[in-house]
């Protein structure tokens, strides 16, 4: 959870809030959850400086094409972590996310080249609370946004801050001359219709005063900020509900050199009851990493060969039916990404229940769910039996 200066949230009476500073309370509130917000306003400067005034540290910014060579280069020197191969770097983050930290970027998208920005967008650490650890705001021209080499970084920007928003809200000034307006309305439609019927008049004046003793004592109004996020809230729902798989021609599965059967494996005697073995914590842990890596290369015979040959769900209530329907949905998108957060491990008889934070994120869809896999050893191989959500991410 983000912690936000109760100032912005609108806690002093009769002071209005700025509209840069309604904008910097949403990013705090908006970034843990989305990992990447789009800068599209005419001085994104003015923002970035509110936004590090309110959050009371600078932001690093990555602003020169030559700055760094990769978004992984980037995270090595910001975080003092040695350069290092890619599984031991994302090692690192995910350790470095799991113990609460928090790296908060400015990058200037429209210097940088599109590898290094699908780059930004293919891979970001979360913590326990399934939020995002590293948040970045990004400004990106749109014409280049649309490029067809970014397709995984528009698939990320669900949320962006843009200038027809930045200046929509109203002033003390224009909201006073619109009371006046509709004062003025009243008065002569009041008029009218006494002329025309006289048995009005009480109950219009009732309506007359009613309404300006609500004006004397106006009813407080829900913090702008609020009103923001309620409306990011409910353009993500929208955007989840209207998901649909692009039509794509199933071609036949491709085949793999060998599947990983993590011979590491130890198996513990029942009288231990739910004790889980640094052995055994460390191959599901891998194999939970292995099962997304699957699912992202949307390999179907790669992605299968982690459940049980007899696995079915209560949907497709036999297991060729759901390979077939599961096949269609692995193949389907443009792209898929699936970020791990950390696994904790249970001991259930003979089954392990793996649970931990999921972030799915394809061409046109995205949720983040906390996910239970339950897995049995058979014949030196780890295979789920039973796969399940046990709720969404928590709401800032």
């Amino acid at each position: 959870m983000v912690s936000v200066n109760p100032r912005l949230l609108g806690t002093e009476k009769n002071k209005r809030r700025s509209t840069l500073e309604v904008w910097s309370c949403w990013l705090q509130q908006a970034l843990p959850e989305f990992g990447i917000v789009r800068i599209n306003v005419p001085n994104p400067e003015a923002l970035i400086a509110r936004f590090e005034r309110d959050l009371t540290i600078p932001l690093p910014r990555w602003s020169e094409t030559n700055q760094y060579l990769s978004f992984n280069d980037c995270l090595d020197q910001l975080l003092s972590q040695p350069k290092s191969n890619s599984n031991y770097r994302q090692h690192f983050l995910r350790r470095w996310a799991e113990e609460g930290n928090v790296l908060w970027l400015y990058i200037n998208g429209d210097k940088l080249n599109d590898a290094v920005l699908e780059d930004i967008a293919d891979s970001l650490p979360m913590n326990t609370q399934g939020q995002y650890a590293v948040r970045i705001l990004l400004t990106l021209d749109s014409k280049r946004l649309r490029s067809p080499g970014l397709v995984k970084l528009r698939g990320r920007l669900f949320e962006s801050v843009e200038s027809p928003l930045l200046y929509s809200l109203p002033d003390s000034n224009s909201v006073r001359r619109i009371v006046v307006g509709v004062i003025a309305v009243v008065s002569l439609t009041i008029g009218v219709m006494l002329v025309r019927e006289p048995s009005l008049a009480t109950s219009l004046s009732q309506t007359v005063s009613q309404f300006l003793i609500s004006k004397e004592e106006p009813t407080p109004e829900e913090p702008a900020n609020q009103q923001l996020a309620k409306q990011a809230h409910d353009t993500s729902l929208a955007l989840l509900d209207n998901t649909t798989s692009t039509d794509a021609s199933l071609g036949p599965s491709q085949d793999i050199g060998q599947l990983s059967v993590y011979p590491n494996a130890l198996d513990i005697d029942a009288s231990l009851g739910s004790v889980v073995s640094d052995d055994i914590r460390m191959t599901l842990t891998a194999a939970v990493h292995d099962w997304a890596s699957a699912w992202e290369s949307q390999t179907p015979v790669a992605y299968f060969s982690f459940y049980d040959d007899g696995y079915f769900t209560q949907d497709q209530p036999d297991a060729e039916q759901w390979r077939s329907w599961r096949e269609q949905r692995i193949t389907a998108p443009e792209w898929i990404r699936v970020e791990i957060g950390p696994v904790s491990i249970t001991r259930e008889g003979v089954t392990y229940e793996t649970r931990f934070w999921q972030l799915y994120r394809a061409s046109g869809y995205q949720d983040n769910v906390q996910k239970v896999l339950t897995w049995i050893k058979r014949d030196n191989r780890w295979l789920i039996v039973d796969e399940r959500l046990v709720e969404e991410a928590p709401a800032n």
